[in-house]
């Protein structure tokens, strides 16, 4: 994209107008009435995108003539009838100041008013009474109005400094902020923080953010703020960071450069934001118990003389965290200049790191820290934090930069440790020195730009505590940590979290109830920070399962079997008032998975299913009758946003895929899957569900469900051209990164099954796409469990071939590979 584009786009409108209105006032009598037309809002300050609103206004002195109607239908209709965008306004110099002194949004876009053509004594009139009324002596009120403002755009659009979809123009960072800084700089210009260089940093990066907007509008087609994941490949080639021809991977990383780039530049534009607020609405700080040398100023914290040396960096950031209130802007500007000329001793300094960790268990750590980290200081104390602070990981996991999730997951440790966390404070309190805690959160992901970041990490760890001073123990618990802060999240999205084996495998991982402990509350304050595909309530479940599982082993000395792992075999006279006609018909697989109540249960519902079957064998002879006949049934979930539902019916080829396609069409996400296959061809398919919007499915819906796949079944429902359409509606959620799909194929990990793990950017019906797969191929499903792990959509299938043997021949794993593949290649 040209940087002169949003210029060159103003300058096309500006000779519009100028041409529009010479032939509109040729008469004499037009010509004699006074009046200017005015660019205002992104239009008055040349910074128009391609789908950008053109805001003009017509401005009379006085009384608006009852002829400037018609006038400014004939001045705007040309730019309607070719599609534009316009936004108008007819009025007099009075309304403006009036609207102005009472609305903060009118006011800030005649604050950036443009004179067109026109009579210019009427412009001047104009900004003169805007002035007098609406700016002179409330710049205070007008600098708390844009404070305010900004906390609104945030709860809407939110800080794009710290989010991977961020709103370009109104989140916190955007193009917005960068105005509101320019505004109070030209009402208030003696209290301008601001260096000329740093002004001059402000407007090239404001070019740089226009040069991405207007980018996206190209890659929409449309006017679009918010740089959706699926946008950002194409925006980032617009830009010259992507090659047309580059592969998945090539480009992932490109993209991953670009949006390193933008977020630094948007993290520097909200700081100067806050700046320009504190420094022009002023507050009275309440604040007692500073540190020496430091003092509280209507614009925030600063120094009391001059530069500090480095071993008084901290104090200012202690005192921050203490009170909450925020660094002024030339405290900081005074931490970046003292990071810059004495980085070398800095670097990797035993006591500021010590003091800098302390920061976290203070109550204000989340507002004191950000600028720790935008002034460098935390970057130049630990060099490994500065090179992965803006990268970027490109997925639909991550909520934010790995720099501020590093923060956000110590600042969830540090209110653990500092007793603000209910229950997760109260395990801290229980154990013995939790110092690794608290370090391991600061390393976890430090290791990000490599592809195994969790071996990576620990290894980067290992050498920076070694020069911090730490003592080995402290050094061995956090390396563990570090290499295993995923163990708990990857063994609960492939396994159930009461399978013996991988229970025992945590535990024996761990070793202590210390170590576990630790590793659980670190998986909470990680997850947390992720955002909320991972911190959701079903994936809490499975984690603390599993936890709680492997805590029991360990706690009788790390053997044996917790007494919440999956059942034993249960014989025969233990299920409940079932005939020993069903009883025989009941899998081995379910009598060792499924409590007798939950046996007697599907028993009931096969029951059902045989004479609902029958029935319909005499309603439709010819050998259609029970074709799609199933059985719905629902109980509470394991949390309250998810319900249980088994579906029985006729073991057909398909059956999986279509009860998967028929749920993803009701907008019911699946998480888990349990196949039981009954003597008699009968399956009974156990799902935990819940449902996009986040909350858990109705009888209603269950109704809706049941038919669907009656009709599925019969050939009457197209569910494949049915996800198809739902996945192009202009309702559907949008699709996350463009990232190849990967197939993990394991013979090892299950006695009875091959465990197929297939790793993949999300989608609409993505589960019945695979499990579509495996039905052609003649494989039978035992289980399937959805999840997140490392930032992508994780479905991890347990299968077997039609005679019940492991999938072992190398012809068949290499096309089942390349047709699992070519699903990912498909959207």
């Amino acid at each position: 994209m040209p940087p002169s584009f949003p210029e060159a786009l103003a300058h096309a409108a500006d000779t519009y107008f100028e041409e529009r209105v010479r032939e509109l006032t040729k008469s004499e009598a037009a010509s004699a009435k006074p009046f200017c037309v005015v660019a205002v809002g992104g239009y008055g300050r040349r910074t128009l995108c391609p789908g950008s609103d053109i805001d003009v206004l017509v401005i009379y002195p006085g009384r608006i003539p009852g002829d400037a109607e018609p006038f400014a239908r004939e001045l705007f209709h040309p730019l309607w009838d070719v599609g534009l965008k316009v936004g108008h306004g007819v009025r007099s110099v009075k309304d403006c100041a009036s609207l102005a002194a009472s609305d903060f949004q009118v006011l800030t876009s005649l604050l950036t008013a443009r004179f067109l053509c026109g009579n210019e004594e009427t412009f001047s009139k104009l900004l003169r009474t805007v002035h007098r009324k609406a700016v002179k002596g409330r710049e205070r009120e007008i600098a708390r109005a844009a404070a305010s403002e900004a906390r609104s755009r945030e709860e809407t659009f939110g800080d794009s400094a710290s989010l991977l979809e961020p709103d370009l123009k109104n989140g916190i960072g955007g193009l917005r902020d960068i105005q509101t800084v320019d505004w109070l700089v030209r009402i208030a210009p003696d209290r301008n923080p601001f260096l000329p260089e740093e002004m001059t940093r402000l407007r090239r990066q404001e070019e740089f953010l226009l040069r991405v907007r207007t980018a996206l509008h190209h890659a929409a087609g449309r006017g679009l703020d918010r740089l959706h994941f699926d946008l950002q490949r194409q925006v980032a080639t617009l830009l010259g960071y992507v090659a047309p021809d580059d592969e998945a991977d090539k480009a992932g990383r490109a993209v991953e450069f670009f949006l390193t780039r933008l977020h630094s530049v948007l993290g520097n534009v909200a700081a100067m934001r806050e700046a320009a607020v504190l420094h022009v609405a002023g507050q009275h700080h309440e604040a007692q118990g500073l540190p020496q040398g430091i003092a509280a100023e209507p614009e925030g914290l600063r120094f009391a003389q001059g530069s500090p040396e480095p071993e008084r960096l901290l104090d200012i950031f202690t005192a921050a965290a203490s009170t909450g209130i925020p660094l002024s802007w030339r405290a900081r500007r005074a931490v970046s200049a003292s990071v810059a000329g004495q980085a070398e001793l800095l670097d990797h300094d035993p006591e500021l790191f010590r003091r800098i960790m302390e920061l976290f268990t203070l109550p204000h750590a989340r507002s004191a820290v950000l600028p720790l980290s935008r002034t460098g200081l935390l970057g130049a104390v630990l060099p490994p934090f500065e090179r992965v602070r803006h990268f970027v990981q490109f997925d639909d996991i991550h909520v934010h930069p790995a720099g501020r999730h590093t923060l956000a997951t110590c600042a969830a440790i540090g209110d653990m440790i500092a007793g603000r966390r209910g229950t997760e404070s109260a395990l801290s309190e229980h154990i013995e020195h939790p110092e690794p805690l608290l370090l391991a959160a600061m390393f976890h992901d430090l290791g990000k730009e490599e592809p195994d970041h969790e071996q990576a990490g620990e290894m980067l760890a290992r050498d920076s505590l070694m020069q911090l001073e730490y003592g080995r123990d402290v050094i061995e618990d956090v390396a563990f940590l570090v290499r295993n802060h995923l163990l708990l999240p990857a063994t609960a999205a492939r396994h159930d979290p009461e399978d013996p084996a991988a229970v025992e495998a945590v535990a024996k991982t761990c070793g202590t109830v210390r170590r576990l402990d630790m590793l659980h509350l670190l998986t909470a304050a990680d997850a947390e920070a992720t955002g909320p595909k991972v911190s959701g309530s079903w994936n809490r479940s499975l984690r603390e399962r599993l936890y709680h599982s492997a805590r029991a082993i360990l706690e009788k000395g790390g053997h044996g079997s917790p007494d919440t792992v999956l059942h034993a075999d249960v014989p025969f006279e233990s299920v409940p008032d079932v005939t020993a006609h069903m009883l025989v018909r009941i899998p081995e697989q379910a009598r060792r998975r499924l409590s007798p109540e939950t046996l007697a249960e599907h028993a009931d519902m096969v029951a059902e299913l045989d004479t609902a079957v029958a029935q319909d064998r005499v309603r439709k002879p010819g050998g259609k009758g029970g074709i799609g006949v199933n059985v719905i049934r629902s109980a509470t979930g394991p949390v309250p946003d998810v319900r249980e539902v088994t579906v029985a019916a006729h073991d057909s080829p398909g059956l999986f895929s279509t009860v998967a396609g028929c749920m993803a069409l009701l907008g019911l996400s699946i998480l888990s899957a349990d196949i039981f296959t009954w003597e008699g061809d009968t399956a009974v398919d156990v799902f935990t569900v819940g449902r996009e919007n986040g909350s858990a499915p109705d009888e209603g819906l269950l109704k809706r469900l049941s038919s669907n796949i009656t009709w599925a079944m019969a050939g009457k429902l197209d569910v494949s051209g049915r996800l198809a359409e739902k996945r192009s509606s202009l309702l559907a959620p949008r699709r996350g990164p463009d990232l190849p799909l990967s197939v993990r194929i394991d013979n090892e990990a299950d006695p009875g099954f091959t465990l197929l793990e297939i790793s993949a950017p999300d989608r609409i019906g993505l589960l019945h796409d695979l499990a579509r797969v495996l039905s052609d191929l003649g494989l039978d499903i035992g289980s399937a469990r959805v999840s997140t792990i490392s930032g992508r959509a994780l479905d991890v299938f347990r299968v077997c071939e039609a005679d019940g043997s492991k999938l072992s021949d190398g012809s068949r794993i290499r096309n089942l590979r390349r047709a699992l593949t070519r699903v990912g290649e498909l959207y």
